[in-house]
């Protein structure tokens, strides 16, 4: 199975680069290739990229090939995002300041993991801020310019147990959704929801806050062999079940797909509904339909023709749900210790971020053991995306 898959990605690389030609993106792969060339290419189909020395969380490519990642709060790190160079170095980003804690003008970051850089060059980076909303923020940094563009206050649609950790944008709506996990304590109150950001006016929304889509499914989340625990209060190990996680929106900006962590389902919005303030809850929650299945994930991603792609913790792989609603594992490899964020780049790759976050102190019972390098990987999809999906 592994061997046919890996035929049938190289394959259609050819197909995969004509058809990011012909869809009008911007397209300067040969600057990426030459600044992001494989350090590793390996018989998965998996190429390394870079070696790092802390865990990423997630990864936004921009049209010029820019790499930015946030760095992963499990890792306790200085700066929280970073932008990949060429040969695996890093540096603050969007400035020393900035990548920071903020100060008392509330210049900084305090706590990224979702980053997102759109078709303008806009890199997008979503502050969770000290947990329950408190600081949560988006900020909006033109990449090209090197500005600020603007920062959105979350607070107003936060709830106590908010963990707001991913997003997708569409400049051409002028609007974001961000998925809150809403369980920031890992076991406490269960919250999630989406958060739809009005790009001009600066509105935000809580949306289909209860709603089943969101809620995590009764399976576990077992990673090499073992279901993850955290513990509770009184210190016993407790195995978390969490829901609303990954988020993607297709190249063509009609449609978010979204499930739990903890779930086996991929679900599906229309974006213009979603963000559509004439529609009751009642009314938006019909309009949520199932795609699929998926494994227990963290981060997805779509191409042009409806395959979802999926950072399969299980099985140290990436998987693919079909537009017919089958899910199979396309891509695997040891390497992939726990694959993370996924972001599509204009050389006609999906890369992916891998972090080792099992094996973290916060779910491995206060036992820190995560040997370094962390990853960043790529590998060829079965079809073309949109740059920076």
């Amino acid at each position: 199975m592994m061997k046919r898959t890996s035929i049938l990605l190289v394959l259609t690389a050819e197909l995969v680069l004509a058809g990011c030609k012909s869809s009008g993106e911007a397209a300067p792969e040969g600057t990426m290739r030459e600044q992001f060339s494989a350090l590793e290419r390996r018989d998965s189909g998996v190429e390394v990229v870079a070696r790092l020395d802390a865990p990423p969380g997630n990864i936004a490519i921009c049209p010029q090939g820019r790499v930015f990642l946030s760095q992963h709060p499990f890792g306790a790190p200085t700066v929280a995002v970073v932008e990949l160079m060429p040969g695996g170095a890093t540096r603050p980003y969007p400035t020393e300041v900035w990548a920071r804690a903020p100060g008392a003008d509330g210049v900084g970051l305090q706590t990224v993991i979702g980053v997102e850089c759109d078709k303008n060059g806009v890199l997008w980076l979503l502050d969770n801020g000290k947990g329950g909303g408190e600081g949560a923020k988006l900020v909006a940094w033109d990449t090209r310019d090197e500005r600020l563009v603007r920062t959105y206050p979350l607070t107003a649609a936060a709830v106590p147990n908010s963990f707001i950790q991913d997003l997708v944008v569409d400049p051409d709506r002028g609007a974001a959704v961000l998925a809150d996990m809403g369980r920031g304590d890992l076991i406490g109150q269960n919250m999630p929801g989406f958060i739809v950001v009005d790009l001009k006016s600066g509105e935000v929304r809580r949306v289909l806050q209860g709603h089943p889509s969101l809620n995590p499914e009764e399976v576990p989340m077992v990673v090499e062999g073992r279901s993850l625990t955290v513990s509770d209060p009184q210190g016993r190990p407790v195995e978390p079940r969490l829901g609303l996680n990954p988020i993607a929106l297709d190249p063509a900006g009609e449609w978010v797909y979204f499930g739990a962590m903890n779930g086996r389902t991929v679900w599906r919005v229309k974006l213009s509904e979603l963000v559509d303030p004439a529609l009751s809850a009642e009314e938006l929650g019909r309009r949520v339909s199932r795609y699929g299945e998926k494994a227990v994930s963290d981060g997805i991603s779509v191409d042009s023709v409806g395959n979802v792609y999926v950072t399969d913790l299980g099985e140290g792989a990436i998987g693919v749900t079909s537009a017919d609603g089958s899910y199979r594992v396309a891509v695997k490899d040891p390497l992939l210790s726990w694959p993370d964020g996924l972001s599509y780049g204009p050389d006609g790759y999906f890369y992916a971020t891998v972090n080792q976050l099992h094996r973290h102190a916060v779910l491995n019972q206060g036992q820190a053991a995560t040997q370094p390098p962390f990853l960043v990987v790529r590998f060829r999809p079965l079809a073309p995306s949109a740059v920076g999906r």
